[in-house]
């Protein structure tokens, strides 16, 4: 990331609560990883377009490089391309074997397949990359190539992508049903989406606006957005028309410089509160008798042996909750499956391959239900948690209970939102491929049978029994059925890694407590004029540490 004046403001800050926590012999091992993560923070931004809706060409014009990317690529030699600013011009191959370095002479000399290349990485030296050093562009293959490219758009980007930009071609003034499925997809999301109309020098002005009112109207049918904004660009000829486009990915790098912050402002509270409470307790039990501190440190042990009890016994009730959980989503995928059913049955006795409709049709369940059924759950025992956690470590403990809970309220929301937002990518990269070969294997009897029914002149109504019998009867029952399998496998995953980190944080909780009141008692011998020397030094540490975590100068 550019030092950009954000990016100083809070690496500074981290700076001074690093040296802080090392001076008072605390772990810093977190700060140090939690900056280089910061160094290299960035948003990504996929640009997806069907074939020939022009997404190289405008990337080409925007970075005034006619062949940066190649704009006559088939759906077996385009891979995703990801672009970013870099002072060093060069470009990272990921095969499939690993990744390796080459310089740019290479990589114009060179093309890639999908079968061997997983994604290519360019580091340019551009002024505009420059100026949003944030964002890093991806360049996806045409998106009618395929529902895998479909599903990998989503599922392998949507963690990182802050933002999408959808391309459309003034020459096709709808938007086309596979792109239609994506964009009610990234509305469940709830991702930030922009709108680019490409070619606009290759219609007429009426042309042009007759487009745009389409694709809004299908804009407001799909997104249910009534003011839409669409970008009209054009990336080749005399009249280049690229502003919409810039302005798009300087509101995208805008927001990314909110996250940042935001993100950043929340790790300062969270690696200044165990250094709080550290520094509290060593401030308000400076003057116990080493008996006093004896019973002290013997309370928080046996609190965090009781806390430990009660966190196992919340944790075996939530697991009892997840099973109500799972079945409520299977309810859910057999109800919307179930509901689809007849146009499945049409389809296939039409033969046509409904291993599309059915992934959209379980994709777009499946987020619902992770939604509506698991996010509340998750929720719910977080905030038990968290009540139980500082009711049982901090109210007794003489201690400022702000830091603390402003910390295990951080760290929960997080597991929660990253919960549910690692959980569905991984759920939904399981289905594809779950539910590819069964719904392959029933279409290939069914299509053969049907065949000879229309040979043998059979009545319409025998197709139709025979295709509600197999989907039904069949393609429904193994879809949920593998469906199933990766969303439980994965929720307990999840919640595994939950409970993981609250019995981790409950302990870090009571750690820093009993680290002070360690080495106030290892240090209760010293000099009375040291100990108010160590106390002033810690008091001002504390100032200092309370002021970091609020972000105030």
């Amino acid at each position: 990331m550019e030092h950009t004046a954000t990016y100083e403001h809070y690496r500074k800050k981290l700076a001074q609560l690093f040296k802080i926590r090392a001076r008072n012999g605390l772990e810093t091992k977190g700060i140090l990883s939690y900056c280089e993560h910061l160094d290299k923070f960035q948003v990504v931004v996929p640009l997806i377009g069907e074939f020939s809706t022009g997404k190289s060409s405008l990337i080409n014009a925007l970075l005034d490089r006619k062949s940066l990317l190649g704009v006559e690529l088939t759906p077996e030699t385009a891979v995703p391309t990801e672009i970013c600013y870099g002072e060093q011009e060069r470009a990272i191959i990921f095969e499939k074997s690993g990744a390796r370095e080459i310089s740019f002479a290479e990589f114009s000399e060179q093309e890639f397949s999908v079968d061997k290349v997983h994604k290519v990485q360019l580091f340019i030296n551009h002024g505009f990359l420059r100026e949003i050093s944030t964002v890093k562009i991806v360049d996806m293959p045409g998106f009618n190539s395929g529902v895998e490219l479909h599903n990998r758009a989503i599922d392998e980007y949507l963690p990182e992508a802050k933002a999408y930009i959808l391309t459309f071609s003034a020459r096709t003034p709808t938007i086309p049903e596979d792109m239609a499925n994506f964009l009610k997809e990234l509305k469940l999301h709830d991702v930030p989406v922009f709108l680019l109309v490409t070619k606009a020098k290759a219609v007429t002005d009426e042309e042009l606006t007759e487009c745009v009112g389409r694709i809004r109207a299908d804009a407001k049918t799909y997104l249910n957005l009534s003011d839409v904004s669409i970008g009209v660009t054009n990336a080749k000829g005399k009249e280049k028309m690229l502003s919409d486009f810039a302005d798009a990915l300087r509101q995208i790098e805008q927001d990314s410089q909110r996250i940042f912050a935001q993100d950043a402002k929340n790790h300062l509270a969270q690696y200044g509160a165990d250094l709080a409470t550290y520094l509290e307790t060593s401030i308000k039990q400076a003057n116990l008798t080493p008996s006093e501190l004896e019973s002290v440190v013997s309370a928080a042990e046996n609190k965090l042996q009781t806390l430990r009890g009660k966190l196992t016994e919340a944790g075996e009730n939530f697991d009892g909750q997840i099973e109500n959980c799972i079945t409520a989503i299977r309810s859910r995928l057999t109800n919307a499956l179930m509901d689809s059913a007849p146009t499945l049955e049409n389809m296939l006795v039409r033969n046509i391959d409904i291993k599309g409709k059915v992934n959209m049709i379980v994709r777009e369940a499946i987020i619902s239900a992770m939604k509506e059924e698991f996010l509340p759950r998750v929720s719910r025992y977080m905030d038990k948690v968290a009540d139980m956690i500082s009711l049982d470590i901090a109210v007794d403990s003489n201690t400022c209970l702000d830091a603390s809970q402003e910390k295990m309220d951080f760290m929960l929301k997080e597991a929660t939102k990253t919960a549910v937002a690692k959980a569905i990518p991984k759920i939904l990269a399981a289905i594809g491929i779950a539910i590819t070969s069964p719904v392959a294997a029933i279409l290939l009897a069914v299509s053969g049978i049907l065949v000879e029914l229309g040979f043998m002149k059979k009545r319409e109504e025998e197709k139709r029994q025979l295709a509600q019998e197999k989907i039904q009867g069949e393609v429904i029952p193994q879809v949920t059925n593998k469906a199933m399998e990766a969303i439980r496998a994965t929720i307990q995953q999840e919640v595994s890694e939950i409970n993981r980190k609250i019995a981790e944080e409950a302990k870090v909780q009571v750690a820093a407590q009993e680290r002070a009141l360690a080495d106030i008692k290892e240090k209760f011998a010293t000099e009375q004029s040291e100990k108010q020397e160590r106390l002033q030094a810690m008091q001002t540490d504390l100032d200092d540490v309370r002021k970091l975590m609020r972000d105030e100068d």
